[in-house]
Formats: structure tokens, C-alpha cells, sequence
């Protein structure tokens, strides 16, 4: 993935620097989240091919209530 962010030098030149990464437990974001994919926010679509870390446990059941959803 090519860097989002770009620092630029006095004299004009450029320092590329790599997104930094933060931990946040998910029910801080759980419900800003839904409300911009509900909402249609274009940040949504931005970020859509950024990979995320999930414990296997969530994942599993995210995947699991997938399932379930499209055969309901």
C-alpha cells in the first residue's frame, strides 16, 4: 500500500511516511462506523481495501452471522 501521508520540507521536498497504527477496543468504534456506512460516507469507500487485524474468534463469527444472514 502506497503512503497516505506526505510531509513536505522547507525547501519543497517531500518525506513519505508509512500510516501509523493505533489499537482501539471495537466498541469505540463500533457506532460511529455503522453510522458512516449507513450514512454512505465517502471516508467508508476510502478506506474499504485497508486490511484490518480482528481476533480469529470475532472473525469466525462475523463470518458465521454472514452465513446466516444471506440464507435468512
Amino acid at each position: 500500500m502506497s503512503p497516505r501521508l506526505r510531509l513536505y520540507t522547507e525547501d519543497g521536498t517531500s518525506l513519505a511516511t508509512a500510516p501509523s497504527m493505533v489499537s482501539v477496543r471495537l466498541a469505540e468504534i463500533i457506532e460511529p462506523l455503522m453510522d458512516a456506512v449507513r450514512t454512505n460516507r465517502a471516508f467508508v469507500r476510502d478506506f474499504a481495501e485497508d486490511e484490518v487485524q480482528l481476533p480469529a474468534d470475532l472473525f469466525e463469527i462475523l463470518v458465521a452471522y454472514r452465513r446466516v444472514r444471506v440464507s435468512a
